[in-house]
């Protein structure tokens, strides 16, 4: 499905097929719209029972060096799933968070906090995305930051970064000794 042109759903079952496909997922050399559809497909499949979601976690997983935001979409669609399995246990859903959370690391510590002069969208995206799930995962040094920046800014709310507000608010209720302020 080359360029994601078609309307259908894909299963790879041939093991040569799958292992071609994650090699070229691993190795950075399908196209975005090719990830997405991938995904999207393997997902789909999942959630149907046709495939395991524990292969769909392999192949997120695989491609955590991805620096798309709308790839990363879908990559943190497939660990919601896997929360949704669990739900109630709070111990394992953290598991899951923790484990997302580790896999955006990187992109977190790439694009820290503040955005730069001339950035890429993609990045600014990329950025909200990586905060989110670095502090759903309950990152030390992104809650304080997350904090720091609540306090800065309590009295003026609305001067917090327009799409890190949410997050840094969200942060504060779950974290923020205080938030009742």
């Amino acid at each position: 499905n080359e360029h994601g042109s078609g309307h259908f759903v894909v299963n790879y079952t041939e093991p040569k097929h799958k292992l071609a496909i994650a090699e070229e997922v691993r190795n950075n050399a399908m196209p975005n719209e090719g990830k997405i559809t991938l995904l999207n497909d393997q997902l789909l499949l999942a959630k149907r029972g046709d495939i395991s979601l524990v292969d769909v976690l392999k192949l997120v997983k695989s491609n955590a060096h991805e620096t798309r935001d709308s790839v990363w979409g879908l990559m943190t669609s497939t660990y919601a799933v896997a929360r949704n399995l669990i739900e109630g246990n709070d111990e394992q859903e953290l598991q899951v968070k923790q484990e997302l959370g580790e896999l955006l690391l990187p992109h977190y510590e790439r694009l820290g906090w503040e955005h730069r002069t001339n950035e890429d969208p993609n990045d600014s995206h990329l950025r909200t995305t990586a905060i989110a799930c670095v502090l759903a995962a309950r990152n030390d040094d992104a809650i304080a930051h997350s904090l720091r920046l609540y306090d800065e800014k309590i009295d003026d709310l609305e001067a917090l970064p327009a799409d890190l507000r949410a997050v840094i608010l969200r942060s504060a209720v779950r974290n923020h000794a205080d938030h009742d302020k």
